[in-house]
């Protein structure tokens, strides 16, 4: 009874204390950086084979050590990042990955375009949604070889595989990739996921075309090797074992196997039903809409192709309450048709078609697009921005009115006495007078201007086309007059500058000023007046974004678009680097190699009819970019981890406090526990009501209370290593300092200790090599 009541005020304020679970975040350059992956999951290897201790396998046991195993598998499964860090302060391993990253990039092969599809002209008119993958086994094969090679060659990728202890999961690994290989082998070069509606319900299933015989062995095989333990498995039929198959409870995936196809789905129903249709001479889904914008999707050659019914989805929103109709019916998009997208890899470069398309002209929110046209406002910005985008908006006093249609006159109620307030009507005097081309730069990346003090950060600019500048500047100047700012005026290479500063000065730099200016049909906002110089010289003597090699093309005409995005990685890179600590800054350009980063654009397109839009991404940019985003969050990610085993660390301090109490109430003449192995269990981790003595008094895990934890050596429990030393006489132990460090090499980690008065107390500094004595304890400081 001691011991429970003790345990479960132990359990209690363990739960307490704040825990931080932390996930993986570094994305993965393929296989490039594989063995990344095989470091941590090491850890998760030998967790699993790992015996488990006698007694174990009871919840409800009374004893509390055995309690406390399943609630420590998380502690000794929690993910630790000092793995990754030993890497990146290794020059010669980040050189190495760097080498193989560089040949994924040039050696990988991607899979072929497709000009047709055997699958889309069987599907049914039920058809719901439709996305079509191109069958990668020929590159996760290539990428396999190259690492395979690069690991036979490589001291040093060999070298931290075995300081990670990660020998077994590489080949754990290995093993696993080539058994998802061997089945995708067997299937042609494409693999549909598509579906349709029962009544509400939408259902969906897998498609591949077969290539050649021996797939449902295959699959069994994979089924049994990958689900040993697992009570459900893989359920594969052929056609004449599929039409006597019942239905089971909580069943897994179906797969069946033909002649021609393999369908894999979650019901045997939904075999039947795709069996059915791929046998019929051709359905009526390829002759619809959107049947036939995927078709056209093939004939342009595709990589994948994905497509979804939107009108039948719409169908899908109930009625009541009737405002949701109505809402929908409001913006537009009551009326939407379908949504289909194309893309195509090729030469590293990845492009993608996006369309959505309505029954009939646009409306509301969908019409506020205007159709394409020259964009001009794209003269004033730079082409080394880091960010730009261009808008063409349909009337904006039309997009005002389409506004209170939507929200209701009560959202803008309060706009009469605003304009009554500052003497302006807000559709006559500024709407009207905007053309609706809008554009927008950003110099810096979004990291880096935040760094700047304020007012030295953040230069921007912003354009917008005018159809009246002598009214809108009028309109500008009665503003500023009513809310008592000032400008200044200045004439610059025969253009008038107006400068407006802000009425307070930050703490920090100067205060920011805007400056604007109207020229050629234009309004151009700058956050500085070099920004707003940079603007016109930009449009009066070239450099432009406009007339960049990017947009003008080979005939130098200027791009006609109705929605463009640009986005500039160099600058987005180099800032990311100023964010990265210096072991990490080094080690990048050897992971990402010298490649000069290309930048990203989007166009769209409106019809009267539909929405369009095309993209063209540089594939091995965007994966640094997303590199470079999880390295800068990793030392946030490290500092995390460090707190939470911190916090982790002071809560096992008191369980061990609490432990040696019990342990004083119930051994009395033996007083205070020496050892953290008395403390424990034996070294069968045996448990039970006789198994509880004074030399194993079971009050901690076996993790804290380890059996080979005797005078003098140390337990280690998620990143910290633990340690009782007894103050003993031959007979009895009056009393004991407890002590908890970091496990790591770290130059200012904290440590705990605490002695019979059970205070826990803290030290900043190197890990603490030698138990401490009660007197070196009692100096640290108390947490309070």
């Amino acid at each position: 009874m001691r011991h429970s009541y003790l345990w479960n005020k132990t359990v209690q304020r363990e739960q307490a204390e704040p825990q931080v679970r932390l996930t993986r975040t570094l994305p993965m350059l393929a296989v490039a950086v594989a063995f990344l992956f095989l470091a941590p999951a090491a850890d998760a290897v030998q967790s699993h084979s790992k015996p488990q201790a006698k007694g174990a396998q009871s919840q409800t046991t009374r004893n509390p050590s055995t309690a406390r195993k399943a609630g420590d598998t998380k502690a000794q499964n929690e993910p630790d990042m000092t793995w990754l860090q030993d890497a990146l302060k290794n020059p010669e391993l980040m050189t190495e990955v760097g080498h193989l990253e560089e040949r994924m990039v040039k050696e990988l092969p991607y899979p072929a375009t497709r000009n047709q599809s055997r699958i889309l002209p069987h599907l049914p008119e039920s058809t719901l949604f439709y996305a079509a993958f191109p069958n990668y086994v020929q590159t996760i094969h290539k990428a396999m070889q190259i690492w395979q090679e690069e690991l036979r060659t490589s001291a040093p990728l060999r070298d931290f595989l075995k300081k990670q202890k990660a020998d077994d999961a590489e080949a754990t690994f290995e093993q696993g990739v080539q058994k998802i290989s061997e089945v995708l082998d067997y299937l042609g070069d494409e693999v549909v996921i598509t579906g349709g509606l029962k009544g509400k319900d939408a259902g969906g299933v897998l498609i591949a075309e077969i290539k050649k015989p021996g797939l449902k062995a295959a699959l069994l095989q994979m089924d049994e090797e990958f689900n040993k333990k697992s009570s459900q498995h893989l359920r594969v039929f052929e056609p004449q074992e599929l039409a006597a198959a019942s239905e089971l409870p909580a069943q897994g995936p179906v797969v069946l196997v033909r002649q021609d196809f393999v369908v894999a789905g979650i019901s045997v129903a939904s075999l039947r039903e795709a069996s059915a249709y791929l046998d019929s001479s051709g359905g009526s889904f390829a002759s619809s809409a959107l049947g036939k914008r995927l078709a056209q999707a093939y004939q342009s050659g595709t990589n994948t192709v994905a497509g979804a019914d939107l009108q039948r989805l719409m169908g899908l929103i109930p009625d009541n309450p009737p405002q949701t109709r109505m809402m929908l019916e409001k913006t537009g998009f009551a009326n939407v048709k379908y949504f289909a997208l194309a893309n195509k890899m090729a030469g590293g470069k990845s492009s993608n078609e996006v369309e959505i398309v309505f029954n009939g002209p646009r409306k509301g929110i969908a019409s506020w697009i205007a159709a394409p046209g020259p964009m001009g406002a794209l003269d004033f910005i730079s082409a080394r921005a880091s960010v730009a985008e261009e808008l063409r908006l349909k009337s904006l006093p039309l997009i005002l009115d389409d506004v209170v249609d939507i929200v209701g006159p009560q959202a803008l109620a309060m706009l009469p006495q605003m304009e009554a307030r500052m003497n302006v009507n807000l559709k006559q005097d500024i709407l009207s007078k905007l053309s609706g081309e809008i554009a927008f730069e950003l110099q810096q990346p979004p990291m880096d201007a935040m760094q700047k003090p304020t007012g030295q950060g953040g230069a921007f600019k912003v354009v917008l086309g005018v159809s009246d500048p002598a009214g809108l500047q009028k309109t500008l100047k009665g503003l500023l007059a009513q809310a008592r700012l000032q400008s200044e005026e200045r004439i610059e290479d025969g253009v008038t500058f107006y400068s407006i500063a802000s009425p307070s000065a930050p703490a920090a730099g100067p205060a920011p000023e805007f400056n604007y200016f109207f020229v050629d049909g234009y309004l151009v906002l700058a956050s500085s007046r070099e920004g707003a110089r940079d603007a016109l010289s930009l449009h009066r003597k070239g450099g432009s974004l406009a007339k960049s090699p990017l947009l003008a093309g080979a005939q130098g005409q200027p791009v006609k678009a109705s929605v463009l995005a640009y986005q500039n990685s160099g600058p987005f890179l180099a800032a990311m680097m100023k964010n990265m600590s210096p072991e990490m800054a080094a080690a990048l350009p050897k992971i990402l190699g010298q490649n000069e980063p290309t930048p990203n654009l989007a166009l769209g397109y409106a019809d009267e009819s539909g929405l369009r839009g095309t993209t063209n991404n540089n594939i091995s940019t965007d994966a640094s970019v997303g590199l470079m985003a999880a390295l800068i969050a990793l030392p946030a990610l490290v500092r995390t981890r460090i707190d939470a085993n911190d916090s982790a660390a002071a809560a096992s301090l008191r369980t061990i406090i609490t432990a040696e109490v019990t342990y004083l109430t119930s051994y009395p003449k033996k007083g205070y526990a020496p050892t953290l192995a008395v403390l424990g269990p034996p070294a069968g981790g045996e448990c039970s009501e006789s198994g509880v003595t004074a030399a194993h008094a079971c009050l901690l895990d076996e993790k804290l209370g380890n059996a080979t934890c005797t005078a003098g050596k140390w337990c280690e429990k998620s990143g910290y290593r633990f340690s009782v030393r007894g103050i003993c006489t031959t007979t009895n132990c009056s009393g004991y300092v407890a002590t908890a460090t970091p496990a790591g090499d770290v130059p200012a980690g904290k440590s705990f200790c605490s002695v019979k008065d059970a205070v826990v107390r803290t030290h900043i500094g190197p890990p603490v090599k030698v138990p401490l004595t009660a007197a070196e304890c009692r100096a640290w400081k108390p947490i309070e």
